[in-house]
């Protein structure tokens, strides 16, 4: 076959897909097929294009060298091996705004950091909020009968803007952010108005999760004399993930595998029924009873290995690492115990040389001169560089951080949240049981 015959034949099987190649990237892949003298490579690589992250169906030449460089990854082993495990720090996670004209989100391609300007206070909350209502949107209990005779959808909630609940009246749900504009009363608050609130009738057990200040809550109730009297509080429904990507096609967790890698990643996670991650939170290091029970930990899963080939694919070590917070120029002491770590891990060759190990701060950790802010950056190295050097699979994590395994999708996070949102919280949960407690701020996280 000629070569204008091929370039024709490439571009037909690109059209076919809806995509259309640029001459450069045309080019570069018709010198790929010459090379190998592979056929199939057009196919293969229509397969290993991730259609989500393009813009417009024009596909260039970065385009096809990263699709030819998934490829080949496929066919090695190691690779696989590699991509099933990702850590993802707090500053690497993918973000995306939600254009409520378009109707879809968008990835911002600015450079993330932990210092906001002047209007990132109200973006934060403005975005929050349009995320939750676009996805309430969508629930069935939000969505009105499309025909007259659907009998069987007649109960549903109409979500009512604040500015028309005046001059309106009846039963009302309103989607909001619960906030004080004036010290000692509540108001909801959307996009476009305020309206102050009474609590007073809120039942907690009928309510939902811990709603504290700021949180976006569904307010069920009616107005009078000009305050919105609530008799329902909660949170808006979640949604799966699997929703979500049906809905705008977008991975938002972050380090995806290559498409084309998925089956073999599918099939090592189905393979490996030993991989465990262990997660062990509160490690002191200057503690000699706590590195007593590390070791013991750490033998007992050596010995696992010999004997059964069986080892952890990783340890998610959480702090604080130390027992008191190091400060006043103590904190270079951080050194002397991650020498011991490292110490103590090589003292386990199986271990030290295969398993992996992440280290995710605590609050009191010294993480640079960042205090009581989340997220918060990883260990600086030059403290953790004893285990840097000694151990060769370490990961210096962000709290919070992220944790991908083949398909398994880990959030870490290291706060003492039930206090923190219990102290805060507006209406307090029926029960004081811990149970009860810690269902209800499931139901908040989620």
């Amino acid at each position: 076959m000629s070569e204008a015959a091929i370039r024709g034949q490439i571009s037909k099987t690109f059209r076919l897909h809806g995509l259309q190649l640029q001459p450069d990237a045309l080019k570069f892949l018709l010198a790929k097929i010459t090379e190998s003298k592979d056929d199939t490579i057009v196919e293969r690589v229509l397969q290993s294009i991730d259609k989500s992250t393009l813009n417009k169906s024009t596909v260039d030449k970065p385009t096809i060298e990263s699709a030819l460089n998934v490829l080949f990854k496929t066919e090695d082993n190691s690779s696989t091996i590699k991509e099933s495990f990702k850590v993802i720090n707090a500053l690497e996670m993918p973000k995306y705004k939600y254009n409520h004209n378009r109707k879809i989100f968008l990835q911002e391609e600015a450079p993330k950091t932990l210092y906001g300007d002047a209007d990132a206070k109200a973006n934060i909350f403005r975005e929050r909020y349009t995320i939750i209502q676009q996805r309430l949107l969508r629930h069935p209990q939000f969505i009105a009968p499309i025909l007259p005779t659907d009998t069987g959808r007649r109960d549903y909630y109409h979500l009512t803007p604040i500015e028309s609940l005046l001059g309106s009246s009846g039963r009302k749900c309103v989607l909001g952010m619960l906030t004080q504009i004036v010290e000692g009363t509540y108001y909801l608050e959307d996009l476009k108005s305020t309206i102050p609130v009474n609590l007073e009738r809120v039942d907690p057990g009928v309510s939902s999760g811990l709603c504290c200040e700021n949180c976006i809550v569904l307010a069920e109730g009616d107005l009078v004399d000009g305050v919105f009297v609530v008799d329902v509080l909660g949170l808006p429904p979640a949604e799966s993930k699997e929703t979500s990507k049906k809905a705008h096609g977008h991975d938002f967790f972050g380090g995806a595998p290559p498409t084309a890698l998925l089956p073999k990643l599918i099939s090592y996670e189905e393979d490996s029924d030993g991989n465990l991650i262990i997660f062990i939170s509160d490690v002191w290091l200057d503690s000699p009873v706590v590195m007593e029970k590390l070791k013991l930990l750490f033998d007992g899963y050596h010995k696992q290995k010999c004997e059964h080939s069986l080892e952890p694919f990783a340890f998610v070590l959480i702090g604080n690492f130390t027992s008191k917070p190091l400060v006043g120029g103590n904190q270079y002491q951080l050194q002397k115990y991650m020498q011991n770590l490292a110490e103590l891990i090589n003292q386990f060759p199986g271990l030290a040389s295969d398993s992996h190990f992440v280290l995710v701060p605590g609050p009191a950790d010294p993480c640079g001169s960042v205090l009581n802010i989340v997220p918060r950056p990883p260990i600086p190295s030059v403290f953790a560089k004893p285990l840097l050097d000694k151990v060769p699979n370490v990961t210096l994590a962000s709290n919070p951080c992220r944790i991908r395994y083949c398909t398994q999708e880990i959030t870490v996070f290291r706060e003492d949240m039930v206090n923190r949102m219990r102290r805060h919280c507006i209406i307090q949960p029926d029960s004081n049981e811990d149970a009860i407690v810690t269902r209800s701020l499931v139901k908040t996280l989620c």
